[in-house]
């Protein structure tokens, strides 16, 4: 006598059936979760490889920190950090005439009687007076 490849539903235990139930219905979606999966790990790469030549000359970043002074070691951790990517950068730090403090990289001080035109305080006059300097020295429009 042939067995069925389903046994008999009455004589299942029902946590056995909920468990099969809930496998049935979450299949399709594995199989869509591995899809998408394989397509951005591997297939999204090799497309953006494809298309994106690498630059000949590499654009510089410019990273700007405006600090007042107040944690200069922190400062200096972000400097460093920076410095360890593999990127070509410079570091500016701009900082108040009060801040004593000598950075790795290259300084910007804000003058003490300095006066933004729109009349900012702290931080944002300091990073307008970076911006500034910034242009003059031929760096962005």
């Amino acid at each position: 006598m042939d067995q069925p490849f389903f046994p008999d539903l009455a004589t299942c235990n029902p946590l056995e059936i909920l468990l099969l139930v809930m496998l049935l219905v979450y299949l399709p979606f594995a199989v869509y979760q591995l899809y998408l999966m394989d397509y951005c790990l591997y297939m999204t790469d090799k497309k953006i490889k494809e298309r994106k030549q690498r630059l000949e000359t590499p654009n510089n970043v410019i990273v700007a920190i405006t600090t007042n002074g107040m944690a200069c070691d922190i400062v200096e951790k972000i400097i460093i950090r920076i410095k360890k990517y593999d990127v070509a950068s410079e570091i500016y730090v701009v900082k108040e005439e009060r801040d004593r403090f000598v950075y790795s990289c290259k300084e910007i001080t804000v003058p003490a009687d300095y006066v933004c035109p729109n009349g900012s305080l702290c931080k944002m006059r300091a990073m307008h007076y970076g911006i500034q300097a910034l242009h003059e020295m031929g760096y962005g429009k």
